[in-house]
Formats: structure tokens, sequence, C-alpha cells
């Protein structure tokens, strides 16, 4: 028995019929009576007044998201990929001027529609929209992802140089908005347990392992920008200065930084050479080798050019230090503690030492062994690489020395005051 007119089976069995002679149908058919509908609906919107095209198009959404929210996951998935391919036919048989009248048409809804919004709607749709791109991006291949950003540069900057001043700057002002908005609504967003440890173990991990390619220090993620040559003025000199081949440093292969302060300076009208620069005459100085023996305070005292003189405290919280009372810094008379120091090798491994403020001092700032042979291996080292130690003369003849500065057999006279025993 044939199901009755108007009936939920007959419109399911009609629906099914018309479904299958598409599938039938050749493509000329399909072209033809795709032509048929198109025409159809442009005369009858050509008929209608803007209230009633606006409120048929109201009820076509709201039909679209019922129809949505009854589909399951893999329904909608599935709805998703036709409309995609349909799209894809609809424009590939579009003529340019069509494709123009379309998206210009697609503009002034999006408008329309963003201006109705609330700012959680809006934050909301731009949330989805990252979305989708990102997950548009994870699928591209690598020329893919090289074509869209270009392609995406080329209208940026043609969209650029079609606005006038005023729009440009009125651009810019709605681009700090929405960022304002979006950092607001970002702080506000509840956070669970959950997602705040996952967050601090991220912290947690993260190091300032990022090198700026001007200044060539360690710094963290949020400080550095991707470097890009094409992004400064190559002609300048203070520019080819920073980024001479021989000062450029990676991060890692392929992954070159530049540090906000540096950009700055750089990326300005007039460039000026950034305060940190390398190329400044700041660079840093080379690090001891492993092979050096870590010296004790009373060892560094005898290779300083000036002996700081100060009292440190206990911080009422916490394991910090602090000064207090005046810092006296002692310039010393280098050549005679390196002439001096330290006894013949086969006397003693370890001399003992008491370093004085004044000499007419009873008591002593600090006591200490020290080992020969470490002060040596770091004044040696100094002297190569440190340029405060180059006009040092270092004499190795201990024995005649210590006969020619000793006083009674027991003190020394020298800037500062040392005692041996």
């Amino acid at each position: 028995m044939p199901p009755k007119k108007g009936s939920k089976k007959y419109l399911k069995a009609q629906r099914d019929r018309k479904k299958q002679e598409r599938e039938q149908e050749s493509e000329e058919s399909r072209k033809k009576r795709l032509e048929q509908q198109r025409q159809y609906d442009r005369e009858k919107k050509l008929q209608m007044s803007p209230e009633e095209r606006a409120e048929s198009s109201e009820q076509k959404r709201l039909h679209e998201a019922l129809r949505r929210d009854k589909m399951t996951p893999e329904e909608k998935a599935d709805s998703q990929e036709s409309a995609k391919v349909r799209m894809s036919r609809r424009r590939d048989e579009m003529t340019p001027e069509e494709k123009a009248d379309s998206q210009k048409s697609a503009k002034v809804g999006m408008s329309r529609r963003r201006d109705k919004m609330t700012p959680e709607e809006k934050a909301d749709s731009q949330e989805s929209d990252r979305v989708q791109k990102a997950l548009r991006r994870r699928k591209m291949t690598p020329e893919e992802k090289a074509d869209s950003q270009e392609s995406a540069k080329v209208r940026m900057s043609l969209k650029r140089r079609e606005m006038s001043p005023e729009e440009q700057a009125l651009q810019k002002e709605k681009n700090k908005e929405s960022h304002a908005l979006k950092r607001k609504l970002d702080k506000e967003k509840p956070m669970s347990i959950l997602e705040a440890q996952d967050n601090f173990r991220k912290k947690c991990y993260e190091l300032p392992e990022y090198i700026c390619t001007c200044c060539h220090r360690l710094l963290w993620k949020q400080s550095v920008l991707p470097f890009k040559l094409e992004n400064f003025n190559s002609d300048k000199d203070v520019v080819k200065e920073c980024f001479a081949p021989d000062i450029l440093r990676e991060t890692k292969p392929g992954e070159i930084y530049i540090c906000t302060t540096c950009n700055k300076d750089l990326r300005k009208k007039n460039p000026i050479m950034p305060a940190q620069a390398v190329a400044n005459g700041l660079k840093l100085d080379p690090t001891p080798p492993p092979g050096l023996l870590k010296p004790n305070q009373m060892e560094i005292m005898m290779f300083r050019r000036e002996i700081p003189f100060m009292k440190l405290g206990n911080l009422p919280r916490g394991r910090q230090y602090r000064m207090q009372g005046p810092v006296v810094n002692v310039p010393t008379r280098f050549e005679a503690v390196c002439q001096l120091l330290p006894r013949l090798p086969n006397d003693a491994m370890l001399v003992p030492i008491k370093l004085k403020r004044r000499l007419c001092y009873k008591g002593h700032y600090l006591f200490d062994s020290i080992r020969p042979h470490v002060v040596m291996d770091w004044l040696k080292w100094l002297k190569e690489n440190n340029l405060h130690y180059e006009d040092v003369n270092i004499t190795i003849d201990w024995c005649n020395l210590m006969a020619q500065y000793q006083d009674d057999g027991k003190y020394i006279d020298i800037q500062y005051v040392l005692i041996l025993y």
C-alpha cells in the first residue's frame, strides 16, 4: 500500500527519489538544473523588499542551525565536506566578475553580522575562526603553507594601498581595540585547576635559551622576535655593521632571533647602534676552559686588580645577603703579588695567608690557604683573554723575589698586607 500523500513516509520517499535522480543525472543536465535554480532565486530576491530579504535570510540561517543541531558528528563532517565540494564547483564555474561580486556581497554580509554581534560573540567567532585556520594549516603541505602565506601578504599589501591615510589610522585603532579586548577576555576567562597545573609545568620547563643575533644575550621566548634581514634597511652602515656575517648567531640550525630592544633601535627611520650590540664593542669575554680548577675566595683575591672590602648581612627573610656600611675598593700592586706568590713548589703546595685591611690593624679580614698552581693558571689565562690584565708581568723566579721583598723574615710590605707563615 503506497504511503499517504503529505505523510512523513511520502515526503521521505520523494526526497530519496530526487536524490537518486540527481546521482544518475549527467553533468550537463546538472549544470542546467543548477543554473535554472540560481536564476529562479535571483528573480525571487529582486521581487522582495529589503526587509523581506533580511527575514528570508534569517529564516534560512535558523533552519540550517536547527538542522545542524539534529545531526550526528559524522553527518556534520559529511555535510561540511559536501558543502566545500559544492562551493569549489560553483567557484570553478564562475566568471571573474561573478567571483568579485560574490566576494563583495560576502564581505558586506559578514560586516553586517559583526556589527550586530556583542563583544563576547565577536571573541567567540574569532576564536572559532582561529581554530579552523589552525586545523587547515596542519593538513597543508610545506609548499601549500608557503603559497598561502605569500598570497596573504599580497592581499594585505593591496588592501593597504587602496586605503586612505584616515582609513589606515582607523584600522590601526580597531586592531588595538580588538587586541586589548582579546587580552581582557583571556584574563577573565576561567581556568580549571588542571589547566593551571599544565601551564605551570610548561613554564617550569621554559628556559632563557633564545640568542639575540645582534647582542648575543640569552633571553626568554617573549623577549625575542624572528629575525628577517629584509625587515631592516640594509643600505645603512649601522645595520651592515650589526648584521655582519661573523656576528650573526643562530639559536638552533635555521632559527635566528633578535631581541625587542635591538629590533626597536634598528627598525627606526634613522637606525641607531643598539646599546648592547656586539658591534658596539660589548661582546662577552671568553669563558674559562673546564681544565682550570675552581679557585676559593682567597685565591681570587690573589689575582684581582682591586679588592673590595664590604660587610654582608642576612636579609630578614629568605637567604639573600645585603651590604651593610660603606664599600672600600683597594687597588693592588699586582706585579708584587705575582712575584711573591707562590712559594717554591718544593717547600709548600698550600700557602696559608691572612689578609688585613691595613698593616697597623691587629685582626685580619680573611684567612685561608691558597694553591699556588691554581693562582698561576688563572693569571696566565686572564693575561691571554682579559684586556685588563694585558699589562701584568708574571715572574716565575720566586726564590730571588722572596729574598728581595721579605722584611724581618715574616712580613711583606705590599699594597695590601699578607702575612706568610
